[in-house]
């Protein structure tokens, strides 16, 4: 699982630097642990980005939130937890000096940042993979998902 999300999320690592990614690996200044930050972040966006699109489609289901804007506010929703969660669990990390030596100094907040602004780039992806889904099934299997069926394009 750890090496799914680090393929994912160090397309981008130049953005929130080198030395996060290998503290997100897993790095903990002699070997590479399996206690990575990676894996964490990534399944609790990929959770994240599940619930708001069922919620929306199946739970809420209401005609008086069947456009486009609504969805877009679920998505937003799902891009500001998902920053919050790829900043903060690393910034735990980075306060409590639980970063290797050796890497550190390389890191700065602003990094912390970066990521959890990647890390809600790819929820964002993830979000509107998993609405398209679930709007497919609910045009295929009839009572589910009825209202919101053609949220965000409409027919």
């Amino acid at each position: 699982m750890k090496d799914f999300f680090a393929t994912i999320y160090e397309f981008s690592s130049s953005i929130y630097g080198e030395a996060l990614a290998t503290h997100l690996y897993g790095w903990n200044g002699i070997d590479y642990n399996d206690g990575a930050l990676y894996s964490s972040v990534g399944i609790y966006m990929l959770i994240s980005s599940s619930v708001f699109p069922i919620l929306f489609y199946y739970i809420i289901n209401s005609p008086s939130l069947s456009r486009w804007y609504h969805w877009l506010f679920f998505l937003l929703i799902n891009f500001a937890i998902c920053w919050g969660f790829g900043f903060y669990l690393p910034y735990i990390d980075y306060t409590a000096g639980m970063i290797a030596e050796d890497i550190i100094e390389s890191i700065s907040k602003n990094d912390i940042v970066m990521f959890g602004f990647v890390n809600a780039i790819w929820s964002a992806i993830f979000f509107t993979i998993i609405s398209f889904i679930l709007r497919g099934l609910a045009l295929i299997i009839p009572g589910i998902g009825h209202n919101t069926r053609y949220t965000p394009i409409p027919r």
